[in-house]
């Protein structure tokens, strides 16, 4: 059993209010595709744009079709012995109930049997500590240690990092969800060591160390994108006095700076500055846990050789991370058209009034979306939420960027009943200032089991 399946389903009733046979109902609509797709009926007999039911619809009808649906996205023994009875209104109504009941935190791993649960609980525990050993060996430098540490199971990384990473391991793991780490720890040090050499030499190559000026070596278009970022770059994360320190926005000049140069398709866009924030903050955080306050005004001369290696480990980071959004980045940014031309048609099925008032108030999805796409929705969120946030995301390999469409699906549904009350300057200023500052990781694990749960039921329609 998937646990993401399952979490999409317990959080998803979490989330909704009233007994679980009548949150269950209310799921009703966003399921039509899923049946259309099964051949029960078809996309265009049922309405996608209401958020009830009809009122003709019997209960246990409804009740047997999203507990049909719930199923499907299940597909585990945690419904199996209800299987036979999930069709009536009762059955479906013990169905729930265990959902409900399960513990706060549910669990990362698949449950396959009564005590499975207690296996997937050791698998995490013994996954997390393979990565501090890693970890704390790599720091020493020692590769005899290193050597006898077993490889990295992959999927059972990704499967865990979906529901959040431990702090003192989220380096080492996006490291290694992001292909900069190799999993088998007697790599580590050789794979490391050159990559972080290579990042130098071509810093040094340009110049960008030894010549602040650059000489000739850039062309004007090169230093159209250089006086962008340098205006860029100041104005990063205003909030964390750390990001404005000269070490670190000297840091963050040179790999935006450097990943413009080796992607001339894409060069620098505004935004980019952004993204680097998390990578560069986890990753700093993780070398120089004694000078990475978020408050810090300066940093000390030992901070700077941790400085240095954090920057190359960053920059291959972001250039593996940005590999699956470059038609964002390109000339008219295509992606970003796309993906939010996706959105508004996500939107149109899980809440068709919301998007008539955006267009009765003639607020278009491209004036708010833009830089939720652009920014990957660094700007909406806390940065310790935002970390969550991306633990997920680089769990989904290279199809993070399609889920990011539901994730800001998922954002629009929450604050509909607050969007549909205001008018066209409220609503732009609401959008543009979402009011998710004090959000706690369960707000988060919620939004990301309504975005997977959008996913599982759209990204397959045949017609979107």
């Amino acid at each position: 059993m998937d646990s993401r399946a399952l979490n999409t389903v317990w959080w998803s009733i979490r989330s909704l209010s009233g007994a679980p046979g009548d949150c269950l109902g209310e799921l009703v609509p966003q399921f039509s595709e899923w049946e259309a797709q099964q051949g029960g009926i078809t996309a265009d007999s049922a309405p996608h744009n209401t958020t009830a039911t009809s009122a003709d619809a019997a209960p246990t009808t409804q009740c047997s079709r999203v507990g049909t649906a719930v199923q499907a996205l299940c597909q585990g023994p945690l419904l199996a012995e209800n299987k036979r009875e999930a069709s009536t209104d009762a059955g479906l109504k013990r169905a729930s109930a265990a959902l409900v009941t399960k513990p706060a935190t549910a669990p990362a791993v698949a449950l396959e049997s009564e005590d499975a649960e207690g296996v997937g609980s050791k698998a995490s525990t013994t996954l997390w500590t393979q990565l501090d050993a890693i970890r704390q060996a790599w720091r020493r430098g020692d590769a005899a240690e290193l050597s006898r540490i077993t490889a990295v199971d992959r999927g059972l990384l990704e499967q865990l990092a979906w529901s959040g990473v431990p702090g003192a391991q989220r380096a080492l793991a996006w490291k290694l969800l992001l292909d900069y780490c190799p999993p088998q720890p007697s790599r580590l040090l050789r794979s490391v060591s050159r990559k972080r050499d290579q990042y130098w030499q071509a810093v040094a190559e340009l110049g960008l160390v030894t010549d602040p000026r650059l000489g000739n070596r850039l062309s004007s278009e090169d230093w159209a994108r250089k006086r962008q970022i340098d205006l860029d770059v100041p104005r990063t994360a205003p909030e964390f006095p750390l990001f404005h320190t000269g070490a670190v926005q000297q840091a963050m000049t040179r790999i935006l700076h450097l990943w413009s140069v080796r992607h001339p398709a894409a060069g620098y866009v505004q935004g980019l500055n952004d993204i680097l924030v998390p990578l560069l903050y986890v990753f700093y955080a993780d070398q120089a846990p004694e000078f990475s306050q978020l408050d810090r005004t300066t940093l000390p001369e030992d901070a700077e050789p941790l400085l240095r290696e954090v920057e190359a480990d960053t920059y291959w980071c972001l250039s593996t991370l940005l590999e699956a959004l470059q038609d964002q980045y390109v000339f008219g940014q295509p992606g970003i058209q796309r993906r939010v031309a996706l959105l508004e048609r996500i939107m149109q099925r899980i809440d068709a009034s919301l998007c008539a008032h955006l267009a009765k108030e003639q607020v278009t999805f491209m004036q708010f979306a833009f830089r939720w796409m652009n920014c990957l929705l660094v700007r909406e969120f806390p940065l310790p939420i935002t970390l969550r946030l991306w633990d997920a995301y680089l769990s989904e390999r290279g199809t993070f960027a399609a889920f990011h469409v539901y994730v800001c699906a998922a954002l629009l549904e929450r604050f509909s009943l607050d969007l549909v009350r205001l008018t066209f300057p409220d609503l732009v200023l609401f959008l543009q200032n979402l009011p998710t500052r004090s959000w706690t990781e369960q707000d988060l694990s919620t939004l990301l089991s309504r975005a997977y749960m959008f996913k599982a039921i759209f990204e397959d329609a045949r017609r979107l």
